[in-house]
This record gives C-alpha cells, sequence and structure tokens, in this order.
C-alpha cells in the first residue's frame, strides 16, 4: 500500500518543523528556530519545480480543505532547496540547545526542553516569534507539550510526572498555578478539548476536564472570568485507559472526539469521548495476517517496548514503532521511512489535516496526503474535518 501524497522534501539539518496560520516553523540542529511564510514558499517552489495545475496545487497545499477541484491526485515531489528557504525566512530565534518539544496555540509558542518550559507570544500577521515578554512556565524537565483553550498547558515531564500549568500572560504563580497530574514517569502528553491523554510508564490514562463555559460577546462581564478561573482550577476525572478482555493497551492517544488505543495483538480500538455523540465503543482492527503482508511486523505491534508514540490524522494513523514509522490506513499499513529524528501530524488544524511532518537526515519531508475522492467517506484509522476541536 503507497497512499498517494504529495512530498514536499525541504532541504536543510532539521531536529523538528510545525506548521500554524500560513506559517511554517523549522528548529535546527544548530539550537535556531527559524519562522517561513508557507505560502510565497509554496508559489515560489511550484514555479520552480514546473508543476503542472499550479493554482489548484497551491490552493490544496495551502488548505487541504481545497481539494475539490483538484482532479489530478496522482503522487507527486516538490523540492525547496536552501536557498528558496532562506529567502523566506521571517524570523530567527536562537537557543541554547535543542528543544524536546514545541508547540503553538492560541498564538502563544512554547519551547520545551531539559529546562523547563518557556512561553514566547506569536504575531501571526508578520510571522514572527516575540522574545518580549519570554518567560519560564516550569523549570524541570519537559519532554512534550501541549496547550489548549484558555491558557491551560499540559507538561509531560518525565519523572515529574504529568503537569498542568495555567499562565496569566506573562508571568506564572507557581503555587496557585501549577498542578501535578499524575505522580507517574511519563513521556507523552495530548490535550484536546475536554480530554488529556497521557502515556506513562505504569500506562495510559485519560483525564477528563470540566466543560468551559462559552465566552459571550464584549464587553465580557467580570463574572464570566470569575467563573473561568474558579471551572480551570476543578479536578478533572482521571482514568486508565482498559480494553474490554484480557488485551492490554499499549499506546493511547486522542485526536478530535476520538480516544485511540493500540492493543497488545496488534489490534487498534476506537472509542467516542464526545458525550454527545455517545460512549459506545466500536473496535477498528489492525489485524495481524494484513500487517505480516505488507511489511512483515505483525510481532513488533504486539511489543510494548517499541511502540514509542502514536497520532492519528485526516488520512488515518502514524505509528512509530522500533525504528519504522508507519501510517495505517483502510488500505493496509505503510512504512514512511526509518529512524526519522523527529515527526509530527496536526490534528486539531483544519487546514492541514492531511500534512504529516517527518524530518530525515538532511531534510523536512512534508507529506500533504490526497482526501478521499468519494465525498463524506472518512478513513476508519482517521479523523475528519468535523471531528476536529
Amino acid at each position: 500500500m503507497s497512499q498517494k501524497c504529495i512530498s514536499i522534501n525541504v532541504e536543510g539539518d532539521f531536529i523538528d518543523s510545525f506548521i500554524y496560520s500560513g506559517t511554517l516553523f523549522l528548529v535546527h540542529a544548530d539550537s535556531k528556530i527559524t519562522t517561513h511564510n508557507w505560502e510565497k514558499l509554496l508559489a515560489s517552489a511550484l514555479h520552480n519545480n514546473l508543476i503542472h495545475r499550479t493554482a489548484l496545487t497551491f490552493e490544496f497545499l495551502k488548505d487541504c480543505r481545497n481539494s475539490a477541484q483538484l482532479t489530478d491526485r496522482d503522487s507527486m515531489t516538490v523540492n525547496i532547496d536552501k536557498h528558496e528557504l532562506e529567502c523566506e525566512c521571517v524570523s530567527t530565534l536562537h537557543l541554547d540547545g535543542w528543544p524536546t518539544d514545541i508547540n503553538i496555540y492560541a498564538n502563544s509558542f512554547y519551547i520545551a526542553s531539559e529546562n523547563g518550559v518557556e512561553e514566547l507570544g506569536f504575531n501571526w500577521k508578520s510571522r514572527r516569534i516575540e522574545s518580549t515578554g519570554r518567560f519560564h512556565v516550569w523549570r524541570k524537565y519537559a519532554y512534550r507539550i501541549s496547550a489548549n483553550d484558555a491558557h491551560r498547558l499540559a507538561i509531560a515531564a518525565g519523572p515529574n510526572g504529568v503537569i498542568t500549568a495555567s499562565p496569566r500572560g506573562g508571568y506564572i504563580n507557581e503555587r496557585e498555578d501549577i498542578t501535578t497530574l499524575l505522580e507517574i514517569d511519563s513521556h507523552d502528553c495530548e490535550w484536546v478539548g475536554q480530554h488529556l491523554i497521557a502515556n506513562s510508564l505504569d500506562g495510559a490514562f485519560l483525564s477528563t476536564f470540566p466543560k468551559l463555559p462559552k465566552r459571550p460577546k464584549d464587553p465580557v462581564p467580570s463574572s464570566y472570568w470569575s467563573q473561568l478561573n474558579a471551572i480551570k482550577r476543578q479536578p478533572p476525572e482521571t482514568r486508565r485507559v482498559a480494553h474490554k478482555g484480557q488485551n492490554n493497551v499499549v499506546y493511547a492517544w486522542v485526536a478530535g472526539n476520538k480516544l485511540f488505543s493500540l492493543l497488545s495483538t496488534g489490534e487498534l480500538s476506537v472509542e467516542r469521548t464526545n458525550e454527545a455523540v455517545g460512549s459506545e465503543r466500536t473496535r477498528n482492527i489492525v489485524n495481524d495476517n494484513d500487517i505480516d503482508v505488507e511489511i512483515g511486523m505483525g510481532d513488533r505491534f504486539s511489543n510494548t517496548a517499541n511502540v514509542l508514540a502514536a497520532r492519528t490524522g485526516l488520512f488515518g494513523t502514524v505509528i512509530e514503532i522500533g525504528d519504522e514509522l508507519c501510517a495505517v490506513t483502510e488500505d493496509g499499513t505503510e512504512t514512511v521511512c526509518t529512524r526519522p529524528v523527529s515527526w509530527r501530524v496536526f490534528p486539531r488544524a483544519k487546514s492541514y489535516l492531511n500534512h504529516l511532518h517527518v524530518v530525515e537526515k538532511d531534510q523536512l519531508c512534508i507529506r500533504a496526503y490526497f482526501p478521499s475522492a468519494i465525498l463524506d467517506r472518512t478513513d476508519r484509522f482517521g479523523i475528519s474535518i468535523e471531528d476536529v476541536l
């Protein structure tokens, strides 16, 4: 199986990437972060690569929802060299070392590292990271970060567990605004809507937070802020992610209103988390026989120690297992690459829901997968535009 996509290969020595609101963020191996105008970069690359039907391809790469008129869906490769990249560089932020993770949400930019988590502002109009007002949210080791509504942040802090933080716009009160959610060594977390999933040495845990009140139109009454702050400080309900029967949950993650669980048997379980949809569980199976036929790694899917990370996008589910990065869809399982430096998908970005970013040696490969040509059809291993929270 090889799902069709447009591969955009960006030349350079990177360790991570992110895309947000028309801006491409690149973390370079020489300890700096650069921002780039994504639309100008695309326009230049498509022109230089002599891509046919440039206008339609450009609109699709700018926003995956612009795919209706794109009748030519053959896989293609677009190359962006160092000179093109430098020409569309908007800003540069120099760092003291390599970050372990970055995240951008609601125009706040977060950097995680062995020294903690820092917050900086992001000006989406100028596409610049603003170092003015830069401050530490957390001053201990941070492995992963996930930002959410109402200026809330989850931190997978290794031996310090899972931390939630609520900065106050330029500073944080450590005694009042930081809470230890799990006192278990944790290496991954994702906060989507009311649900925060954490993967730890003791398994996966799902925390469900109280629903936040909807912000009224301006002028916002002071009672709203009082209510919001009170709800933000209410503790969530936390439970271990388990599966009916004897199968262990190897890894769990949230995308849209779905909770995904990879089981020790190689099965992929999907459960709706949105109460409005209902809590009935459906099971979508990654069959061992199918995996063996495609890439011969059924045994690896059932080895807890080999699963490093998993996430879901529009096109399906991505699982890093051992040295291989795999994409799982209804059509089968594909090995995307071996030994990636880093990778990410964007389950909360409607424009880039079809993106898979993979940093490899000497390049970033951005895979923009073609959505199904069949109206309203969504791969059962992925999420749809309507699922985005």
